[in-house]
């Protein structure tokens, strides 16, 4: 059907990409969605060709990453979602990638919140734990720290209990650290930890460094 020149089709596209929506003139305009030969697809309002504006990408497993793109890119603010729908990420992406401040929900209960530097962790983060049986994670807590290309350089443990006064680090309870907009500070008492990696001379710079990960 005609609209103002523009017409509804499907369009097959080279590397068996399929593309179901509106054109004018030939190119993408309008609502469409962009099919790809593993499953996945791009759906949202193209212009000039690539999509801009407020879309999502849908992987072949159902996870879905959505925002605001420009030229074809995501751009700004955008979630991640899984494929029931739960919350995986929400932060800045740039150029398709996360860059800039996010949040990252892992789903095994713990959160991630700090800076992200094409696509990896750097900068000011903290690692807070769900909590459970693990001796040093019992109440829930956090690594807080420096990360670079998404190790932990440096970091400190704040542990949180139920009455919301913690042992070893800040006075936080757990949903005033998940929720908190600014990371802790660090007490002069809390534990601190340095990330040790190996080298193809040693297995650790450090081997009396206490390990984070050891209960």
């Amino acid at each position: 059907m005609a609209s103002r020149g523009r017409t509804r089709a499907t369009v097959l596209l080279e590397d068996g990409v399929r593309y179901e929506g509106h054109l004018r003139d030939g190119e993408k305009a309008g609502r469409g969605t962009l099919y790809f030969p593993e499953g996945s697809s791009l759906t949202g309002v193209f212009r000039d060709g690539a999509l801009n504006g407020f879309g999502w990408y849908t992987a072949e497993d159902g996870d879905r990453l959505q925002g605001r793109w420009t030229d074809g890119e995501l751009n700004g603010k955008g979630e991640e979602l899984s494929a029931d729908g739960e919350l995986l990420f929400r932060g800045e992406y740039c150029g398709g990638v996360k860059h800039g401040r996010g949040t990252l929900y892992m789903r095994d209960g713990g959160v991630i919140v700090g800076n992200w530097d094409q696509g990896e962790l750097s900068g000011d983060c903290g690692y807070f734990f769900r909590g459970g049986e693990n001796r040093l994670c019992r109440f829930g807590g956090a690594f807080v720290g420096q990360w670079k290309d998404g190790d932990m350089l440096r970091a400190y443990y704040v542990e949180a209990h139920p009455e919301g006064v913690g042992k070893t680090g800040a006075h936080l309870s757990q949903a005033e650290l998940l929720f908190a907009t600014e990371l802790p500070r660090r007490d002069p008492r809390a534990s601190s930890f340095r990330y040790d990696p190996s080298t193809s001379e040693v297995i650790s710079s450090a081997p009396l460094l206490r390990d984070p990960y050891e209960t």
